[in-house]
């Protein structure tokens, strides 16, 4: 199962809420998301930290994609996940 969604904030700690409140929404229609969940948020927090503390008229962008794999319950033979974060002028 795959995933893909991207957002958007003026502050770090929001940025980290909506990708947090995003990956809540793939969970509730991909519920076997829940086994990324941790790595998903850390690895997201992380890329989100790096940047700049953003000024007035800057945005986040934060776009996650990622995938899992599996051959029988809970025996996952995949996993992957794709951040992107940067700090942008708002359009």
């Amino acid at each position: 199962m795959s995933y893909s969604f991207s957002v958007k904030a003026a502050t770090k700690a929001a940025a980290k809420d909506n990708v947090s409140d995003q990956f809540d929404v793939v969970v509730n229609g991909q519920p076997t998301h829940e086994v990324d969940r941790a790595a998903v948020k850390a690895a997201a927090g992380a890329f989100i930290d790096m940047l700049a503390e953003p000024q007035d008229g800057d945005e986040i962008v934060v776009s996650i994609n990622g995938s899992l794999s599996w051959s029988s319950e809970n025996v996952y033979t995949s996993a992957a996940m794709n951040v992107n974060a940067s700090l942008r002028k708002a359009v």
